[in-house]
């Protein structure tokens, strides 16, 4: 077993902390870098192949503002256990695996996008195709436009940081679905696009509006992870770009695709390590008013309300007391006031289901002793 010494890279990272380190010859560049100089390189693997080798089919039989608030990007832990996963799965790659060719590639183009009519890379054709139809599809069930499927696919060939972000989307699907493909390129595509967001924040004339939209996709990315360690690294940045370009409940287009779909993937995140929600939902901007016309046109507007009663009921569940209170007649107080609390959601949920429109409800439903699934659930359809 050997042993790296990340210690000077990891002190490299606070101010000051290099300083303490005697002077080297030779300096490990930092991870970030090498994610996105494998390009330039000319040490490529030799089990990679040229750019005409098929690749296998797609199915088998940071420091982000947030009100002085700062989330750094995890380079030691995130990057550990990229480096690990980089060793392990390259060893078992096949040759279908190569570095891409295109300008893409450098981050330093995140400022200076070159514009292009389409792709020319059949890798890229590969995991952008993949991203549209298989990833794109979901993160846009909550947008009519269908922004992330339809309109910024073809807005990225003009913008490599969010180019890198939709290929890493791609990429990670492709090893979750089929085994043939392993983590290597999705990693690849990750770190690119994630050190392209992070040079482009620290620009005072930034594009706010292209930095949100990247965090948002990374941070889909990251809930497609296995590690629950690694879903984390762009929920903070990216609420805190949101809040930062002005976005809520009330925006339209890229805004509003943008605000939802990262709702809720946090409220996905939130649900599985029971946490209350960073953004309270009152603060969203949602119309509750049950008694507004409920059209079929409306539908969307009664999965936004729905999202704010499920993120209401999340923070309720991370509020659970652990210990009881040290006085029985403060502890009947606190219970009285859960009770309340409890009883006022179930309402909400219950005029939620009475007021959605028809076409928001079951066709049909059949009870657990009515269906061979043998589950507790009824089911619905």
């Amino acid at each position: 077993m050997v042993f790296q010494d990340e210690s000077r890279e990891i002190a490299s990272e606070y101010k000051g902390g290099s300083s303490r380190y005697a002077r080297v010859q030779t300096v490990t560049p930092p991870r970030e870098q090498q994610a996105y100089e494998m390009s330039n390189s000319s040490l490529l693997d030799p089990l990679m192949m040229s750019e005409n080798t098929s690749l296998p089919p797609i199915q088998r039989g940071g420091p982000y503002p947030d009100n002085g608030m700062t989330m750094k990007h995890n380079s030691q832990s995130g990057h550990a256990s990229q480096h690990h996963s980089h060793s392990h799965s390259h060893a078992g790659s096949d040759a279908s695996y190569l570095a891409p060719s295109t300008s893409y590639s450098n981050p330093d183009q995140s400022l200076n996008p070159q514009k292009s009519d389409y792709l020319t890379s059949p890798e890229e054709v590969l995991f952008m195709q993949v991203f549209v139809e298989e990833v794109g599809l979901w993160m846009d069930s909550m947008d009519s436009m269908k922004h992330f499927s339809r309109l910024l696919p073809f807005h990225s060939l003009g913008e490599p940081m969010l180019l890198n972000a939709f290929l890493a989307c791609g990429a990670r699907h492709l090893t979750l679905v089929n085994p043939m493909y392993h983590e290597d390129r999705a990693l690849y595509y990750y770190d690119t696009a994630t050190t392209q967001l992070l040079r482009c924040l620290q620009n005072p004339a930034r594009d706010t509006v292209m930095c949100a939209t990247t965090a948002v996709i990374l941070n889909v990315y990251e809930i497609m992870s296995e590690r629950a360690t690694q879903r984390m690294n762009h929920i903070a940045g990216a609420r805190a770009l949101i809040k930062e370009c002005g976005w809520n409940a009330t925006t339209k287009g890229i805004g509003s695709a943008c605000f939802w779909l990262n709702v809720g993937m946090e409220l996905l995140s939130c649900l599985h390590f029971n946490w209350g929600l960073a953004w309270e939902p009152d603060q969203w901007g949602v119309d509750m008013d049950f008694e507004r016309e409920n059209t079929v046109a409306n539908e969307e507007l009664w999965v936004h309300r729905m999202l704010y009663i499920v993120g209401k009921i999340a923070n309720f569940r991370a509020s659970i007391p652990r210990f009881q209170e040290a006085s029985p007649q403060d502890e009947q107080i606190r219970l009285k006031n859960r009770i309340a609390e409890w009883q006022k959601l179930k309402s909400l949920c219950d005029s939620w289901n009475a007021k959605i429109p028809r076409t928001m409800q079951p066709m049909a439903y059949l009870h657990p002793s009515q269906t061979a699934t043998k589950s507790a659930f009824p089911e619905v359809w």
